[in-house]
C-alpha cells in the first residue's frame, strides 16, 4: 500500500526515458513492496556500483529510480532542474539525440557492433567478414573502372584537340598557297578562276591539251565528286539532263531496231520464235546490247545486286535467266516510244490466243505493253491464214502428196479445212 505523503506522480518524459518513470515526494521513503511490478524499477538498473550494469545502462537508456528521485541515464545533455520534468523536456531535441550527435557513426555504435560480433558464430563471422570483402573488392573495381573511362576520355579529347589543331595549320597553309595562285593569275590577265579554267580546258596547245586530257582521264570520279559535294542540287541536275539525253537516243535506235517492217511475214516471226531466248521478239541480244549500252548497263546495275551479278557470270543461276527480263524492259520501252516496234508484242499475243487466254486477259496485258490487244492479234491471224493458204498452194504445185494435220478451233466455226474457207 503506497502511504498518502508518498504520492506517485507520473512523469511526461516517460516517452523519451522508457517505462517505470515515477517520482517521490520524500527521497527517504524507498518504493513499496505492494507496488505493481511495472512501476518498481527492475533490480539491476538501482546498482550503481555494477559495472555491467553501468554498461547496459549506456546502451539502453530507460529512467531509474535512485535514492527516491527520478534519473535518466541518457547520452543527452542532462537539465540544471532535474525536479521540474518540463524543463527537462525543453532541453531534449533531435538534434541532441545521439544520432545527430557529432560525425560518423551514432553514439555506442561501436560497443554495440563488438556485442554483435561476439555473440556471432565463426560461420556468421566468416560469411560477413566475405560479404565486407566482397563489397570493398566491388568499390575498388568500379573505382578503377572509372578512373580507366576518364582516362581514356582525356585521351580521345587530347587526340581531337591535337586533330583540330593539325587541321587548323593545314588549312591556314593551303589559304596561304591559294591567295598566292589566285593572285598570280590576276597578276597575269584572268579576271575568274573560271575564265582560267576554260581557257586551260579548250586549250590547242599539244603539251598543254594533253596534259588536260591525262587530268581527266586520270581524276573524272575525283572531279564528278568533288561537285556533288559541293552543289549536290546543280551537278545531279545537269547528271540527270545528261543521262535523259543518251537514254532517248538509245530508245529511239532500239525502237528502229526492233520495228517489224511492212514486207514481213507473220510466218517468219514465228518460225524463229524461241519459248527459251524469245528471240524472235527480242532480236539478237547482242544487237540490242549494241543498241542500248547505257540502258541495259543502267537496268542491269540497278536491279540485281553484286551477289546476283556474280552468280549470273559465274552460270550458275540457271533457274532464271535475268537478261531476258531486262530485254524485256528494252522492249516495252522501244513498242512505248513507237508503237511498229511491236515483235515481242505480236509473239506473246500470238502465244496467248493459241493458249486459249480469254480476251480480258489479253486486253488487260496490252495495256501493261506486254502484247498486242486483241483485235490487232485476231488480225495478225487473219494475215497468218492469208499466208498459209499462199504456202499451201505453192506446195501443192510443188509436191506430188503431202501429209496435213491442224487443230480445228472452234472459236472460228470452220467446219472444214478448204483453201477458201
Amino acid at each position: 500500500m503506497r502511504s498518502s505523503s508518498s504520492p506517485i506522480i507520473s512523469s511526461p518524459l516517460n516517452r523519451f526515458a522508457g517505462p517505470s518513470v515515477h517520482f517521490f515526494n520524500d527521497p527517504s521513503t524507498e518504493p513499496s513492496e505492494d507496488l505493481p511490478p511495472s512501476e518498481v524499477a527492475p533490480a539491476d538498473m538501482m546498482d550503481v556500483d555494477d559495472p555491467e550494469a553501468m554498461d547496459d545502462r549506456e546502451a539502453t537508456p530507460t529512467a531509474r529510480v535512485y535514492n527516491g528521485c527520478c534519473s535518466t541515464p541518457s547520452p543527452h545533455a542532462t537539465s540544471e532542474h532535474p525536479e521540474d520534468p518540463f524543463a527537462l523536456m525543453s532541453e531534449l531535441s533531435v538534434l541532441n539525440s545521439p544520432e545527430k550527435e557529432g560525425k560518423g557513426r551514432p553514439k555506442g555504435t561501436k560497443k554495440l557492433e563488438r556485442r554483435r560480433m561476439a555473440r556471432m558464430t565463426p560461420r556468421s563471422r566468416l560469411k560477413r567478414q566475405q560479404k565486407v570483402d566482397s563489397e570493398r573488392k566491388a568499390r575498388s573495381s568500379k573505382k578503377k573502372a572509372e578512373k580507366r573511362h576518364r582516362e581514356k576520355e582525356e585521351k580521345k579529347a587530347a587526340e581531337k584537340e591535337k586533330k583540330e589543331q593539325m587541321e587548323l595549320v593545314r588549312v591556314e597553309n593551303e589559304t596561304v598557297r591559294i591567295q598566292a595562285v589566285l593572285g598570280a593569275m590576276k597578276e597575269h590577265g584572268f579576271k575568274t578562276v573560271w575564265q582560267f579554267c576554260e581557257t586551260f580546258l579548250a586549250t590547242k596547245h599539244p603539251q598543254l591539251s594533253s596534259q588536260v586530257t591525262q587530268l581527266i582521264r586520270d581524276h573524272h570520279p575525283e572531279i564528278q565528286h568533288a561537285l556533288a559535294r559541293r552543289d549536290p542540287v546543280q551537278h545531279s541536275e545537269l547528271a540527270i539532263e545528261t543521262v535523259k539525253g543518251v537514254i532517248q537516243s538509245e530508245i529511239a535506235a532500239l525502237a528502229e531496231l526492233l520495228r517489224r517492217q511492212e514486207k514481213t511475214a507473220v510466218s517468219d516471226i514465228l518460225d524463229a520464235f524461241s519459248e527459251i531466248r524469245l528471240e524472235s521478239g527480242l532480236g539478237s541480244a547482242a544487237s540490242i546490247e549494241e543498241t542500248a549500252p547505257m540502258l541495259v548497263e543502267m537496268l542491269r546495275e540497278s536491279v540485281l545486286s553484286k551477289a546476283k551479278l556474280a552468280i549470273i557470270e559465274d552460270g550458275k543461276d540457271l533457274r532464271r535467266d535475268h537478261n531476258i527480263i531486262i530485254y524485256t524492259i528494252c522492249c516495252m520501252l522501244a513498242f512505248t516510244r513507237k508503237e511498229k516496234a511491236s515483235n515481242l508484242q505480236l509473239v506473246i499475243g500470238l502465244y496467248l490466243l493459241a493458249s486459249g487466254a480469254r480476251k480480258n486477259l489479253v486486253d488487260v496485258l496490252a495495256h501493261a505493253g506486254l502484247t498486242l490487244s486483241y483485235r490487232s492479234i485476231i488480225r495478225q491471224v487473219k494475215n497468218l491464214s492469208e499466208e498459209a493458204t499462199a504456202n499451201i498452194g505453192r506446195i501443192f504445185r510443188e509436191q506430188m502428196c503431202g501429209i496435213v494435220w491442224d487443230n480445228l478451233n472452234i472459236a472460228f466455226r470452220v467446219g472444214e479445212q478448204r483453201t477458201n474457207n
